[in-house]
């Protein structure tokens, strides 16, 4: 298996999608290698323009609230769409 730093993982407040889902992936990893932290959706989207986070995840509804799909041309940003459920 792979060993990674601890990750810190945030999902906008108030997106319940976002948080089964963070919590799902956490719940993948050897304990307490991930955090799940969540932040206002316009602050952690401004953050992310600069590179400050390690995973974000936002549910469909918040990507076009907040036009989140605008990191997609940042070079240092993997995009990755999941469909269906993430457990």
């Amino acid at each position: 298996g792979f060993l990674f730093e601890d990750i810190v993982c945030t999902v906008p407040k108030g997106d319940p999608v976002s948080l089964e889902m963070a919590r799902s992936y956490q719940s993948r990893l050897p304990e307490n290698q991930m955090t799940v932290k969540e932040e206002d959706g316009v602050l952690m989207l401004s953050k992310a323009e600069y590179g400050k986070y390690d995973i974000l995840i936002l549910s469909k509804e918040m990507a076009e609230l907040f036009t989140a799909d605008t990191l997609k041309e940042n070079p240092d940003t993997i995009w990755i769409e999941v469909k269906g459920n993430p457990s």
